[in-house]
């Protein structure tokens, strides 16, 4: 499975300015998120979950790294851009990629596992919802949704000066995406990912969390 397949979408690609900036995604899964990686993987493994969907995969780097472990991974992605990105990587391995809107997938229970990672929070409430539906469709029962995104993080310094940095490279997207900035900062005054989880009576089974806690990993199970 390695390939690119065109989708049918036609719309606005926010990213397509990004260029070479786009690097900026990897290396911050490489350097600033290592252990959540690792986590990731470790989750599936204890589950003997194989066959994984990379949501919003953007550059496609949780989606490469999986393929690289030996699981079956597919990156989808709305972004014509980000999939030029993720498709250029020479070790992606059995991965495919696809552009498709993440509130309609082609797809049904064909998944053991689909991952989302720093995306939920810079769609709207509406769209987070349909999109989390549909991530639940497409996941066979026993199967796991394995999300990372920003959460509430401590109250000591270094949490705190953690979250401004979080703020300050958010603010950014208000040149690029205004909607982007204003959907996380809502989602963050809300509680963040657990208090979302929560809210929907998530069942989580496993948790592990990053930069002060301010960012989250949290596996949920499919009925």
């Amino acid at each position: 499975m390695n390939s690119t397949h065109e989708g049918t979408h036609t719309g606005k690609d926010p990213y397509r300015h990004f260029g070479r900036g786009l690097i900026l995604l990897d290396w911050m899964h490489r350097y600033l998120l290592p252990r959540a990686g690792r986590d990731v993987e470790k989750i599936l493994r204890d589950r003997n979950l194989s066959r994984v969907l990379d949501v919003a995969c953007g550059t496609g780097y949780t989606a490469c790294r999986l393929a690289r472990g030996g699981f079956a991974a597919v990156g989808l992605d709305l972004s014509p851009s980000m999939l030029r990105h993720a498709a250029a990587k020479r070790e992606q391995g059995n991965c495919a990629f696809l552009i498709a809107n993440a509130g309609w997938m082609p797809f049904n229970k064909a998944f053991d596992a689909a991952a989302i990672s720093l995306a939920l929070h810079e769609i709207s409430a509406a769209d987070r919802e349909q999109v989390w539906a549909e991530m639940t469709r497409v996941v066979r029962p026993g199967g796991l949704l394995v999300v990372l995104d920003f959460t509430t993080p401590g109250r000591s310094l270094y949490c705190r000066l953690i979250a401004a940095a979080i703020e300050w490279v958010e603010k950014g997207a208000l040149k690029i995406d205004p909607p982007h900035y204003i959907n996380s900062a809502l989602f963050r005054d809300g509680g963040g990912l657990r208090t979302w989880l929560e809210e929907r009576d998530a069942e989580i089974v496993g948790e592990s969390s990053y930069l002060g806690g301010n960012v989250g990993l949290f596996a949920v199970a499919v009925g």
